[in-house]
């Protein structure tokens, strides 16, 4: 641990009393006259601050980026939902209807394996970013 470069001042009159404190960036020790001081510097407070702002910055685009995914999934099923209307687990009773159940099944398990595969190369796309 550093201590404080600057010497002790002359005792004066009506000056305030010195205070050694942690630097809460670099964790070396300083004085200060104010006892709430939390960096030796004004460097290492703007970098504290770029740190914080960089964090929130951070958050926000994995938020908008769980968000766009959230959309894509939504499109999906409304996609999902316009081919086969009819519930899967409930085939419709007569033989016409069912062939149309499980081409529409068919169809909507093709669909799924392709966007699997193209959530898949977008997800690889992102790692690399």
């Amino acid at each position: 641990n550093t201590m404080c470069p600057h010497p002790p001042p002359l005792p004066m009159e009506n000056h305030r009393k010195l205070t050694m404190l942690t630097c809460e960036w670099c964790k070396r020790r300083f004085c200060s006259e104010r006892a709430d001081s939390k960096y030796c510097c004004d460097s290492h407070k703007t970098l504290a601050c770029d740190k914080r702002r960089n964090e929130k910055r951070n958050k926000r685009h994995a938020d908008e980026e769980y968000l766009r995914r959230w959309r894509i999934k939504q499109k999906e099923k409304e996609k999902l939902a316009a081919i086969a209307p009819t519930s899967p687990s409930k085939p419709p009773e007569n033989n016409f209807n069912n062939q149309y159940y499980v081409d529409g099944l068919k169809e909507i398990n093709e669909m799924l394996d392709k966007n699997k595969q193209e959530q898949k190369l977008r997800d690889e796309k992102y790692e690399f970013e």
